[in-house]
């Protein structure tokens, strides 16, 4: 396969699952070794995360996507340097999950949010490890904001 090229995992395997990895996976080859490829999958739950993981070709299949020779070209450096995150980065926090805002920063409290108050993570992914969640009163129903909230800022209430 060659580098560049975009891949799916299509197997469910102890390795790869213990990295977070599933069947599915899409990825993109970063070196080929014949037996064994390099791959940097990316996280759909957390936008902005990888694993950079080898695989055995038998693995994958290529979905016939590349990504263009002008984007590969400046990808050359990237590759190389690329910090080798061996999984994905877990998380406890879920779509739907209540949460409790933690901290007291100007980021949120220009948008009314404060330490101590409750929300409700409403989407399914993070980015960056930022999850979109709403706060409304609870008096009025209203909602108050809806920001993204770093997961070390805040907690999950049972």
């Amino acid at each position: 396969m060659k580098i560049g090229s975009i891949i799916e995992l299509k197997v469910n395997d102890e390795y790869y699952l213990s990295k977070g990895i599933e069947k599915g996976a899409h990825g993109v080859v970063a070196g080929d070794n014949q037996d064994e490829i390099s791959v940097i999958f990316f996280n759909e739950h957390n936008v902005g995360d990888y694993a950079v993981c080898n695989v055995s070709s038998m693995d994958v299949e290529e979905t016939g996507y590349t990504l263009p020779l002008e984007f590969l070209s400046e990808l050359d450096d990237v590759f190389g340097t690329l910090k080798k995150q061996s999984a994905f980065t877990t998380s406890e926090f879920n779509e739907y999950d209540d949460i409790e805002v933690v901290v007291e920063k100007e980021e949120y409290s220009e948008y009314g949010v404060h330490k101590g108050m409750r929300g409700v993570i409403m989407e399914s992914y993070a980015i960056n490890n930022q999850w979109y969640v709403i706060f409304t009163d609870e008096n009025t129903g209203c909602d108050i904001a809806d920001i993204c909230i770093d997961e070390k800022d805040m907690i999950k209430l049972k």
